[in-house]
C-alpha cells in the first residue's frame, strides 16, 4: 500500500530540510517528522493549498484545449505574469469545465528540489484531494481546507471560515481530525507528463517565431537577388540595343536619359537656345559623377557650363553634341567647362 508523505503549510515561511510533515502509512495514525527523516520508501507526498492558486473555465465545447488556451483564458483571473507561473490542468468535469492550478515557477522549483532524495511516485495539492461528490470542508494541517464540488479551492483559518460560512450550500460536509481521515482518492499528479505539465512552452513558441524569421528572411533576400539578377539582364539587353541603334554614342552612362535625347531632334528639329540649355543640363545631368557649378551664356558659343568632379574619367564620357573645354584642379577635383559643339546626330 502507498504511504503519504503532507508537507504542512507552516513550512513555507522557511522552506528547507526541518519542513514539518506528517507521513500517513495505511493502517496507522499519521505520524510527525521532518522532511530530512523521512526514509526512502517511495511516497505519494501532498502539498499544502497555500503554495497555489486555482481557477476553473467556464464550459468548453469541442476537443480538450491546450493548457496555454487554457491559461489565456483565464489570464485577467490570474495574479502574476504567465511566465513566471507553472501551470496544470485537469480534465474536464461533467460541464466539460477545466481547473486551473498555478504557482510561482521559482518557488515551485525549490520545493521540489528539498524532494530531490525522495523516491516520489506522485506529487498532489491538499484541497485537490477533497472528496469531489459534494462541496466539502477538511480541518487538516491547522486550518480548514475548502473543495469538493464548490467552484473554489481554499485554506482558511477558523475566523476566516467564520466570515465566510453563511455563503456556503448548506450540503456541506464537514470533516475533521476527529473523523480519522486520511488521504485515498489520487487526484492531479503534478509530476504527471514531466515538464510540460508545469510551464507553457515559450521556448518552443520562440524557437518556432524565429524559424519563421528566419525563412521569410532567406526568402526575401532569394526574392531581391533574383529581381536584382533581371534588372542586370535587362540593363545589358537596353544597353546592347541601344548601341545597336545609335552606334555613335558609345559610352552609355543612362539609356533612358540618352534614348530620349537621341530621339527629341528627330521631335523637335527647331530648338530654341533654351531648348538647348535644357538638353545641355540633361545630358550632363545623366552621369552621376558631375556636378554643375556655374551656367553662362556665350557669344557665340552660346551655353556653357562649368562642371567639377572628383571622377576626371566621368568627364571622357561625354559624347557629341557636347565639348569639353578642360580647366583646372583644385582640392582633388578636376573643374572643365561643357559647351554644345553641334546639333547632336
Amino acid at each position: 500500500m502507498t504511504a503519504w508523505l503532507y508537507l504542512l503549510p507552516e513550512g513555507l515561511d522557511k522552506p528547507g530540510a526541518q519542513w514539518p510533515c506528517l507521513l500517513y502509512r495505511p493502517g496507522e495514525p499519521a505520524r510527525a517528522m521532518a522532511l530530512d527523516a523521512v526514509g526512502v520508501e517511495p511516497v505519494r507526498v501532498v502539498l499544502p493549498m497555500e503554495l497555489f492558486g486555482w481557477l476553473r473555465t467556464e464550459p468548453w465545447p469541442g476537443r480538450r484545449p491546450s493548457t496555454l488556451a487554457i491559461a489565456y483564458a483565464l489570464e485577467e483571473q490570474m495574479a502574476g505574469d504567465l511566465e513566471a507561473l507553472q501551470l496544470f490542468v485537469t480534465g474536464a468535469d461533467r460541464s466539460r469545465r477545466y481547473c486551473l492550478w498555478f504557482t510561482e515557477r521559482e518557488r515551485f522549483a525549490s520545493v521540489m528540489g528539498l524532494l530531490q532524495r525522495i523516491k516520489l511516485l506522485a506529487v498532489h495539492i491538499d484541497a485537490d484531494l477533497l472528496p469531489s461528490q459534494l462541496p466539502c470542508g477538511l480541518w487538516w494541517g491547522g486550518r480548514w481546507l475548502l473543495g469538493g464540488t464548490l467552484p473554489a479551492r481554499l485554506a482558511l483559518s477558523t475566523e476566516g471560515l467564520a466570515l465566510l460560512k453563511e455563503r456556503l450550500p448548506d450540503d456541506m460536509q464537514w470533516l475533521g481530525e476527529e473523523a480519522g481521515w486520511q488521504p485515498t482518492r489520487p487526484g492531479l499528479d503534478l509530476l504527471a507528463g514531466g515538464s510540460r505539465a508545469w510551464r507553457l512552452p515559450w521556448r518552443s513558441v520562440a524557437a518556432s517565431a524565429m524559424a519563421m524569421g528566419l525563412l521569410a528572411s532567406v526568402f526575401t533576400l532569394a526574392r531581391a537577388q533574383h529581381i536584382d539578377q533581371q534588372a542586370q539582364a535587362l540593363s545589358q539587353a537596353n544597353t546592347s540595343r541601344f548601341e545597336h541603334l545609335f552606334p555613335q554614342q558609345r559610352h552609355v552612362v543612362d539609356v533612358a536619359t540618352r534614348l530620349r535625347l537621341a530621339q527629341r531632334p528627330r521631335q523637335s528639329p527647331q530648338n530654341t537656345e533654351m531648348d538647348r540649355l535644357a538638353q545641355l543640363v540633361t545630358m550632363i545631368a545623366a552621369s552621376p559623377h558631375l556636378e554643375v557649378e556655374r551656367i553662362a551664356w556665350r557669344p557665340p558659343e552660346g551655353w556653357a557650363v562649368d562642371v567639377s568632379t572628383v571622377h576626371p574619367q566621368a568627364l571622357a564620357l561625354l559624347q557629341p553634341p557636347l565639348q569639353v573645354q578642360p580647366g583646372t584642379s583644385a582640392d582633388g577635383r578636376s573643374i572643365a567647362t561643357v559647351v554644345w559643339a553641334g546639333d547632336p546626330p
